[in-house]
Formats: structure tokens, sequence, C-alpha cells
């Protein structure tokens, strides 16, 4: 799972998250403002808020 590992991160700009990820927490990557590409691995699970103040984020699920 990831937590607030990378909440208000200003130099993050896009992340392909592994397949041993399974859960991205709440508030995960909150105020990441420039935050523009998330990828994920098919069927992580993504809890509220997770990207609250991302205002230009596309999150993308890569397909098996």
């Amino acid at each position: 799972m990831i937590g607030c590992k990378y909440a208000r991160c200003l130099s993050l700009d896009e992340i392909s998250l592994p397949a041993s990820i399974q859960k991205i927490g709440i508030q995960a990557f909150i105020g990441c403002i420039s935050l523009r590409l998330v990828i994920l691995p098919p069927k992580v699970e993504v809890e509220n808020n997770a990207f609250d103040l991302c205002k230009n984020v596309v999150i993308k699920e890569i397909q098996k």
C-alpha cells in the first residue's frame, strides 16, 4: 500500500506503479500539483481522496 509518502510532492510529474502495489491509501498523493500522469497495474484499489488537489492528473490502468 502507498500511504502519504508522496503527499505534497511538488516535483512529481509522472509515476508508474509496480504490479506489487495493491492499494493507494487515503490522500497518498494529495497536493501533488505537478502530477500529470499515474500508470497503475490492473486491479489497484484507490481509496477516497488519494489524488485530492491534483488538478490535471490522468490515471491510466495497464491492461493485462
